[in-house]
């Protein structure tokens, strides 16, 4: 079967080995964290002129030892199987497709990749992109020697696996070669049975409340609906599926959104999400009492047991400390503090957003022997700053997360005054000093500018919680700066609201402000106005046991 490149030249027809991850760690230090990263990308980088041996086979195992899949993402024209990683990871990934030539030539090649990576043309090393980065995307021009008729190529890339990655590639022919160029696949017989599965997918459309599919449902093929719940522990029945069988049409669920079709063929899975915009409605606030209002935004929260972080973990302080300031402690409460104690100390990404939480629950609530000793242990040997000892995926300099690691050092140095602190190397009394200095720059620093992050749908949030934590437990100065923060920040809200919406640009912002009403910050905004809409939002939690009010007149 022959494929066609796309109108700019990208082949968009692979088979596809990995994404392999393995733990990766490193000594690599920078009192800046960009250019730790840096190096470490470096390390986990490596070369080999040798194509990996063996037969590139639906299903067979990859020198990567993981099987190969015939590649589908929809409207892609890109190899992308990127993801997040809280802990520094090695991600490998090996791609093959074969490039038929009506006659030999050499071709002009643009590689597109993150990663590192290595390209071999019938067996012969090409070269590739050298280092992985960040951002921007990298582009090597490479000459391609194509012989008449079929050419194998093969691609290896290798890239860190820090935070948001992007573990992709592509390849495009810009020049008039393309046109003397198709695309078929290895092992074509069972690929024909995949990109058959693959074309059915991508003609499926969602006329009003139908589902119509553009030939009758494959065997093999089901629908799942996916309820996206707010609690992690109801994850295990996130999904609920229907089996298809020879359907030319259906009638979808009245009240699920999120929704994907898959098709079983060849032995892999292939899958197509959708996302019904018109369900996603509105959900509108009452008309209450302020503190009514206040009260019940509270017990949704102690309501939660844990809050989902990607599709695996969770994490559990800030429904705890909704619980333990409503008096409706839960007996698992206990094991999920032992467990976000040892969250901290894998200091994983966000791992910062546990110590804020913490170091609150510290200062309000009595802890056991044991438990004590332990929160002792973790929070004496956690990074706080990219300027003390240790390698990992941190992000440490965005506007919440610096206040985050400040308050947490000011608070843990606090507690423990006299003890020395693992990674810094100073006593808690130092730790204090150096995060009071760096509060009181960032208090400073944003009465002079605004927010680096300002109305951000996501982010607001988290650094309104950040604040509370120096309004509450930080001394007097530092209290008064954060209070008025505080207080430009829901001000700042309030003039960039309209209809009960934050609907203004934004410092930081996600896909989720195709659904303005459906952001985080309409937490805030809901405690302002109850009649706007509302979403729920752990991050709030810190204003049930603030000394914090909010202004009149917002």
């Amino acid at each position: 079967m022959k494929y066609q490149l796309n109108e700019y030249g990208f082949i968009t027809n692979y088979l596809v080995s990995g994404r392999k991850e393995t733990d990766f760690s490193s000594s690599a230090a920078d009192k800046n964290q960009l250019a730790c990263e840096k190096m470490m990308r470096s390390e986990a980088a490596d070369h080999d002129p040798v194509m990996p041996a063996g037969p590139v086979v639906l299903g067979a195992l990859s020198a990567l030892g993981l099987p190969w899949e015939y590649e589908y993402t929809y409207g892609s024209w890109f190899v992308d199987r990127s993801s997040f990683y809280p802990l520094l990871t090695r991600v490998e990934l090996h791609a093959a497709t074969i490039l038929n030539a009506r006659e030999e030539m050499e071709a002009e090649v643009w590689l597109w990749s993150y990663a590192a990576v290595d390209l071999w043309v019938n067996g012969v090393f090409m070269g590739g992109i050298e280092t992985p980065v960040y951002k921007p995307i990298s582009r090597k021009i490479m000459k391609l020697p194509l012989k008449k008729g079929d050419n194998t190529i093969y691609i290896r890339l290798v890239n860190l696996g820090v935070r948001d990655t992007r573990t992709l590639f592509g390849i495009q022919i810009p020049g008039q070669e393309r046109e003397m160029l198709s695309v078929t696949l290895p092992d074509a017989e069972k690929a024909a049975l995949c990109s058959k599965a693959a074309d059915w997918l991508s003609g499926i459309m969602i006329r009003e409340k139908t589902m119509v599919f553009p030939a009758p449902a494959p065997e093999g093929s089901r629908l799942i609906y996916d309820a996206r719940p707010v609690d992690f522990t109801e994850y295990r029945n996130r999904y609920t599926g229907i089996t298809l069988r020879g359907e030319t049409e259906l009638a979808l669920a009245p009240d699920k959104p999120y929704l994907k079709v898959v098709v079983t063929v060849s032995g892999q899975t292939l899958s197509r999400s959708f996302e019904r915009q018109e369900l996603l409605t509105i959900q509108k606030g009452e008309n209450v009492d302020p503190e009514e209002n206040k009260s019940r935004v509270f017990e949704r929260i102690a309501g939660v047991k844990q809050i989902p972080r990607g599709d695996s973990e969770s994490f559990s302080m800030y429904p705890i400390l909704a619980r333990f300031a409503s008096g409706r402690v839960d007996p698992e409460d206990e094991q999920e503090i032992y467990k976000s104690f040892d969250q901290i100390e894998s200091r994983r990404d966000c791992s910062d957003f546990l110590t804020c939480a913490m170091v609150r629950f510290m200062k309000l609530y009595p802890m056991n022997e044991a438990m004590a000793a332990r929160c002792k242990e973790v929070m004496i040997n956690y990074r706080y700053w990219m300027d003390e000892a240790g390698s990992d995926g941190m992000c440490f300099w965005s506007e919440n997360h610096s206040l985050m690691f400040f308050v947490s050092a000011y608070v843990a140095g606090d507690i423990y005054p006299e003890e020395l602190f693992i990674r810094s190397g100073k006593t808690g009394r130092e730790m204090k000093e150096t995060a009071r200095q760096r509060i009181r720059d960032w208090m400073v620093q944003t009465e002079r500018e605004g927010f680096d992050e300002f109305h951000s749908g996501g982010y607001t949030p988290i650094t309104f919680a950040a604040i509370l934590n120096v309004v509450d437990f930080c001394d007097g100065e530092l209290s008064a700066l954060a209070w008025k923060a505080a207080d430009r920040l829901l001000k700042d809200l309030a003039v960039q609201t309209f209809q009960g919406v934050s609907i203004s640009p934004m410092g930081r912002v996600y896909r989720e402000a195709l659904y303005p009403y459906k952001q985080d910050i309409q937490c805030l905004i809901n405690l302002i106005d109850q009649e706007a809409p509302d979403q729920f939002s752990e991050w709030i939690i810190f204003l049930a046991t603030s000394k914090y009010r909010l202004p009149k007149g917002l």
